[in-house]
């Protein structure tokens, strides 16, 4: 029901990130069915407003850890 995929593309000098969350059946007939029952019920409004919140703040300490530790597997 859930599926949250990451991608991170290089970009001159920088890095683009983009996360997406898909919560929900992807089932013809049923699928919208079982979505409007049970979505409001497992993922309410509120959680993912908390999810996109806990999202800003766990990728906004990415700098603050990962251009040490790149160069530090890269050897430089």
């Amino acid at each position: 029901m859930t599926r949250l995929a990451h991608r991170f593309t290089a970009l001159g000098g920088a890095t683009e990130y983009d996360s997406v969350l898909e919560v929900g059946l992807v089932v013809p007939l049923i699928g919208p069915v079982v979505n409007r029952i049970l979505l409001p019920r497992l993922f309410p409004e509120e959680m993912g407003h908390a999810w996109i919140a806990h999202n800003i703040e766990e990728v906004g300490q990415f700098e603050a850890f990962l251009p040490a530790l790149h160069a530090a597997e890269a050897g430089t």
